[in-house]
């Protein structure tokens, strides 16, 4: 790794003057503003000297020890004389229980300063922390071997990637992998850099890389594992896994990571199989464990029934870790009311969609142009290795904010799985139907006709009748002589002078034959004169003549439901279903057929549905069909 160049770009006079600001703020002690000041100036200005000591001091003011860990280990570098720098990385690594870190910086700075007055506090620290250190060599044979330094800086890189500081721990792992190429975790760190950053490519290009060269380190064989699942290569990671399995696990390390891989397959039978067998043989205290592990234990057993058994494993981790959102987030879920549970979700959002592909996708979504958006969006997705294998496990078992995100998108992008997930148990009532509207307006779920889903946990059958209806005029025309003869047949039939609007309607027909709407007025006219096999004979030869016209369709297959012939109804039907607009006549002829196909078939329940929405869509509609028998 380069040395830090002392010589930095130059300060705007702006972020000078904020620079001042921060100064007066941490005069009077408004630590919060000061820090907000100087966090964007730091960003700008990552090694500026007087930004850092202002930034380092701050990050403790304000409880931000990890800022305050970066801060000091780059004023260490940019000034090795200085002491505050080793002693405040010392008193950062001892808050976020570094052992070796402590050890390492208190060491150094006693060296070289041991008279001064701070000198005490730090050797009283070295000394807690090196019994520490002690314990942790015995325990792990892998350090054993390694001097303090590299220990310090494999445990930074760990923490840094860990909070999900990516440009830092890159930092830092390429300078432990120069420092110490002759180990794994180094490499193992930089995988999951590449994970958060996005870049799952080159992230499986290491790990593979990794695992020859390391090929019995079991935290390197996991990342492998877990990358082929998130690149959706699942065969491969089955295989993989099925091997890491037969190794020994040697130290609970190893058996958490086991959890967490066999979590990301999303194997909670084995997850829990291994944990039933770890409770008889009691190889591993489960308390032990991880928290993480700790959780997807609970998430699995959740997920495979025993709620019971998930909730006090919830409640026993959170006693130990009280500010362990997930698992909080989860017993919560848990004890909602059916319909308004996401359910058990072992990772967070993040953990499965990194920040950058999201910030790419919602900018895309904000774009007013909605097919230039639907192309961009669909030119990421495939382009971007994992992000569809990601969309698709979100919804199937990701955390709500996760599951929000993915039903959202799907509104641009059909995601695989959206149907699947609209059927389920899984989410909300609520995420469901917004997915089901999604999945109607991709032409993934057919409008108009039923579909089972769940609400409230118990099944039911549910329409999607989200049709847009106009009132706009037909712009269809006859010719003059043609459009006078047809208003006289319908000035005839709304005075229900069939006769009348018969003859006329055949005269228009004389000059027109076989136009749709002339021969659909002369059977109307027919069936009210009470000449059914004629009306019948021309509704036939009209929906025949004229397949697209839509009270033709309807016509016929009011006429098959009337005779039992349910299959032939539907077909007749179908087509029209798949519409999206309708002008108010048309869907009120719609409405009818599909009513009386359900009353045939016995659906009562879902003819009414059609009813009702055609109700609150055209009023005029409801005196005709409220007083149908079946209604009653």
């Amino acid at each position: 790794m380069k040395k830090l160049s002392k010589k930095q770009p130059r300060m705007k006079s702006l972020e000078r003057f904020d620079l001042e600001y921060a100064g007066i703020m941490m005069q009077t002690e408004r630590w919060d503003e000061a820090y907000e000041t100087l966090l964007p100036i730091m960003q700008k200005h990552p090694y500026d000297t007087t930004v850092l000591q202002m930034m380092n001091d701050v990050s403790f003011e304000v409880e931000d020890i990890i800022t305050a860990l970066i801060t000091s280990y780059r004023l260490v570098e940019l000034l090795p004389d200085a002491s505050t720098g080793y002693m405040n990385m010392a008193l950062a690594g001892s808050q976020l229980q570094l052992a070796f870190t402590t050890f390492h910086y208190a060491d150094l700075y006693l060296q070289r300063w041991g008279n001064e007055p701070e000198a005490a506090d730090i050797r009283e620290l070295k000394a807690v922390y090196e019994k520490a250190c002690v314990s942790l060599r015995e325990n792990d044979p892998i350090h054993t071997a390694r001097p303090d330094a590299h220990l310090a800086l494999l445990e930074q890189c760990e923490l840094l990637v860990r909070s999900g500081f990516v440009q830092e721990a890159r930092i830092f792992c390429e300078k432990a992998i120069e420092l110490i190429p002759d180990t794994a975790a180094p490499y193992n760190s930089i995988v999951s850099v590449n994970i958060l950053e996005g870049s799952l490519t080159e992230a499986l290009s290491i790990a593979i890389t990794t695992v020859e060269r390391f090929p019995d380190n079991y935290h390197t064989l996991c990342n492998l594992v877990q990358l082929y699942v998130r690149l959706g290569q699942l065969d491969e990671a089955k295989v993989r896994i099925a091997a890491v399995k037969n190794k020994k696990v040697e130290h609970v390390e190893q058996w958490g990571k086991l959890i967490e891989t066999l979590s990301y397959i999303g194997d909670d039978a084995e997850i829990v199989r291994l944990y039933q067998q770890n409770q008889k043989s009691k190889e591993f205290n489960v308390e032990t464990i991880q928290p993480l592990a700790q959780h997807l234990i609970a998430t699995a057993l959740a997920r495979m029934g025993d709620r019971k058994a998930a909730e006090k494993l919830w409640k026993a981790l959170l006693k130990q870790v009280p500010d362990f959102d997930i698992a909080a987030d989860n017993l919560d879920d848990l004890k909602s009311p059916a319909g308004e549970q996401n359910g058990p979700w072992a990772f967070p959002f993040y953990n499965w969609f990194p920040f950058q592909w999201i910030e790419q996708l919602i900018e895309l979504t904000l774009t007013h142009n909605e097919k230039i958006a639907r192309k961009r969006i669909e030119q990421i997705i495939r382009d971007t290795r994992g992000m569809e294998t990601a969309l698709q496990v979100l919804l199937e078992r990701g955390d709500p904010e996760g599951r929000k995100f993915v039903i959202n998108l799907s509104g641009v992008y059909p995601v695989d799985g959206l149907v699947e997930f609209v059927q389920s148990t899984r989410g909300t009532d609520a995420d469901r139907a917004m997915a089901s509207q999604q999945a109607v307006e991709q032409g993934l779920l057919p409008r108009g006709t039923p579909v089972k889903m769940y609400e409230k946990g118990k099944q039911k059958d549910r329409l999607f009748l989200n049709y847009e209806i106009h009132g706009e005029a037909d712009r269809k025309h006859f010719p003059k002589h043609v459009q006078r003869l047809y208003e006289k047949s319908a000035e005839a039939v709304s005075r229900n002078d069939f006769t009348t609007g018969l003859q006329f309607a055949q005269e228009a027909f004389v000059l027109l034959p076989n136009d749709p709407g002339i021969m659909n007025q002369m059977a109307i006219c027919l069936i009210n004169l009470k000449r059914r096999p004629e009306a019948e004979a021309l509704i036939r030869q009209n929906a025949e003549l004229n397949p697209d016209y839509l009270f033709a369709r309807c016509a016929m297959a009011n006429l098959c439901s009337e005779a039992g012939k349910i299959a032939e109804a539907k077909e007749w039907i179908a087509p029209l279903l798949k519409r999206s607009r309708f002008h108010f006549s048309e869907f009120k002829m719609l409405a009818y057929a599909q009513a009386e196909l359900l009353k045939a078939e016995g659906k009562h329940d879902v003819a009414r549905t059609w009813i009702d929405f055609a109700n609150q869509a055209m009023p005029t509609l409801k005196p005709k069909l409220k007083g149908r028998s079946w209604m009653r």
